[in-house]
């Protein structure tokens, strides 16, 4: 699914877009030919969103095309706010829960899916308990 739809400017170097996003928020920023995006969270992290829906947190290493000069920045859909928006209510629990119980700030960019829904289940329990 494209989850951008209006060009703001276009032909644009990837440390271009890399500044404004950051500077600008909320900008996004993709190329003609992908249908997600890249942008920095309201924690500040580097995020790119995929077009299968899912969110990698602070994965900068994992861009591509970084030496292309057609990066632009974008809006984007409704349908793509709406899955950000569920992602930043997770993203927001699983910090609030690291802060209420006193843990170290996970990686979440290193963890596989399996490893994210584990320590969402472990983040669970402890609110049960």
């Amino acid at each position: 699914m494209k989850y951008w739809e209006k060009i703001i400017d276009k032909n644009l170097s990837f440390e271009n877009v890399k500044r404004q996003i950051k500077e600008y928020q909320p900008y996004y920023a993709t190329r003609p030919c992908w249908d997600g995006v890249y942008f920095y969270s309201k924690q500040g992290q580097y995020c790119i969103f995929l077009k299968d829906g899912g969110v990698m947190i602070d994965r900068f290493d994992d861009v591509w095309s970084k030496d292309e000069n057609d990066w632009m920045l974008v809006t984007i859909s409704d349908e793509a706010v709406r899955i950000l928006v569920e992602n930043e209510t997770l993203l927001q629990f699983i910090r609030n829960s690291e802060k209420e119980f006193g843990m170290n700030v996970a990686n979440l960019g290193v963890m596989t899916d399996k490893e994210f829904n584990d320590y969402i289940d472990f983040l669970d329990e402890l609110w049960c308990k």
